[in-house]
């Protein structure tokens, strides 16, 4: 009973197993989440970080500018 939804093939077979229960609960499911979050948490920091020297070095000439 797959729904019209604009789905990848990947996706549409995912939803066909599950919906033929034929999917299982992973075990530690609760540990692998909170695995998959902080892995998260620490790629944003990561991404700030960068985004934020990069926004320093693009201020740098205008700066300069500023001063003259």
């Amino acid at each position: 009973m797959t729904r019209d939804y604009d789905l990848s093939a990947e996706e549409r077979d995912i939803l066909e197993r599950f919906e033929r229960n034929e999917l299982r609960p992973i075990p530690n499911a609760e540990q692998e989440k909170e695995y998959a979050q902080q892995a998260a948490r620490n790629t944003l920091k990561k991404m700030k970080r960068g985004n934020e020297q990069k926004n320093e070095r693009d201020l740098q000439p205008a700066q300069a500018r500023s001063k003259e």
